[in-house]
């Protein structure tokens, strides 16, 4: 079974770098990372055995360390990530919506 990460394409302009030294990227390259992520179960818990690493934001990076190729299905930019209250008050939007 494939590793697949649900992505929305990026509509956004991009700058790689930090606050003051940073470069236009081509935003077709970028690919905002959705859930759900799809593993094989035995393939996941094999990744979390792996030493912690700072750039382990999701299931995706930890198992693409172990050198796992990760494929992309386009998602739907209404897939969002509730982190902060006004997710929720967008996520309210969309349901109403149906």
């Amino acid at each position: 079974m494939p590793s697949n990460c649900s992505s929305a394409k990026s509509i956004e302009s991009v700058r790689l770098g930090n606050n003051t030294s940073n470069n236009a990227t081509d935003r077709n390259q970028v690919w905002l990372v959705q859930t759900p992520q799809v593993f094989q179960a035995e393939l996941l818990i094999e990744a979390y055995r792996q030493e912690e690493d700072p750039l382990f934001t999701d299931d995706a990076s930890v198992v693409e360390k172990m050198g796992n190729r990760i494929s992309i299905v386009e998602g739907d930019s209404k897939n969002i990530k509730i982190t902060y209250p006004q997710d929720l008050q967008i996520a309210q939007f969309y349901l109403n919506l149906i």
